[in-house]
């Protein structure tokens, strides 16, 4: 017999994940109290604390004060605005309207292969995006979703309309945590016309892989940003 060395609160909220990804509580749905939890689990309350914050943490549930606990609407604009770091120089969020500009389904490249942990013969969603504020545009974006993540996913429902989060929340998805690396670079001419630069400009790249709660790569998105008056805002805890 194989021992679970995880700590107790470990393999509750793990428990609880499973009960979420099933579709046990719907997004916005008040769970029961963590002594009605403790009691259906054979757990102690102080147990279930730990595991409910752990969940927290994780972005799964949110606590309000005298209401309850509530499972976390992913599609939410703060659960969506997790993956997007760039903030206006007064600290708050950039409010963008996006244009696709290309969106298909193709075979997983390569690189697409190395990142996203796929088969050549495994199919991705690919979308190219830009994001203006106040009329310019300050990001462009190449995305690329491993359909394989989203078990019933339709490919023919494109990502015109579609987020990350949205797509985890329909599919009954857990989005984890993220990886993006920074650096400077010189811009393409296509990337140059998109945000109005002149060729050969030094901008901002964004490379981010997005994983799902179990560790899965969900989606690789490479960005190039141009806002003089942005800044990227990380929080260390």
């Amino acid at each position: 017999m194989q021992l679970n060395r995880q700590p107790l609160y470990c393999q509750v909220a793990n428990e609880l994940i499973g009960l979420i990804a099933k579709g046990a509580w719907k997004p916005g749905q008040v769970i029961p109290n963590e002594i009605e939890l403790a009691r259906k689990l054979g757990v102690s309350t102080g147990t279930m604390r730990k595991a409910l914050d752990k969940l927290e943490a994780s972005h799964l549930i949110v606590r309000r004060q005298g209401r309850g606990t509530f499972i976390l609407d992913q599609t939410g604009i703060a659960n969506r605005q997790r993956f997007d770091l760039l903030r206006l120089d007064d600290g708050s969020s950039i409010q963008a309207i996006s244009e696709t500009l290309e969106e298909g389904i193709a075979n997983a490249s390569k690189d697409e292969c190395r990142e996203l942990a796929l088969e050549q013969s495994d199919k991705v969603l690919r979308a190219t995006r830009v994001k203006s504020h106040n009329g310019n545009p300050y990001v462009y974006e190449d995305i690329s979703i491993a359909a394989k993540r989203f078990p019933g996913i339709d490919l023919d429902l494109g990502l015109v309309d579609y987020t990350l989060a949205e797509l985890a929340q329909r599919y009954r998805v857990i989005l984890g945590q993220a990886v993006e690396q920074l650096t400077l670079c010189e811009v393409t001419d296509k990337v140059a016309n998109a945000l109005y630069v002149k060729a050969r400009s030094v901008v901002l790249k964004l490379h981010l892989v997005a994983y799902s709660f179990s560790g899965e790569p969900l989606m690789r998105r490479i960005g190039f940003s141009h806002l003089p008056d942005a800044k990227y805002v990380v929080k260390i805890d």
